[in-house]
């Protein structure tokens, strides 16, 4: 199990809260939506804590960790 930091808590409790308000509405296109988007992130989110929980195979730059959290996306895509 994935222990996400507090940013990362925010930003999934943020996408639960948008499922919660898509299904208020009782539109159930958006709340499918949302739903996917809720499931999207909480796998975007723990592959990032992932990547930041093992410093040694993390670039130190700026530019190495776009490209580690690209390649991350990219497998994350692939698992679909």
């Amino acid at each position: 199990m994935t222990v996400l930091s507090k940013g990362r808590e925010a930003r999934r409790d943020l996408a639960i809260l948008d499922c919660l308000d898509a299904r208020d509405t009782g539109d159930p296109i958006s709340y499918r939506l949302a739903l996917e988007h809720l499931i999207d992130t909480d796998r975007r989110l723990k592959l990032e804590q992932q990547a930041d929980n093992h410093p040694d195979r993390v670039p130190q730059t700026v530019d190495g960790m776009i490209a580690v959290l690209n390649t991350a996306a990219e497998i994350a895509e692939a698992l679909r």
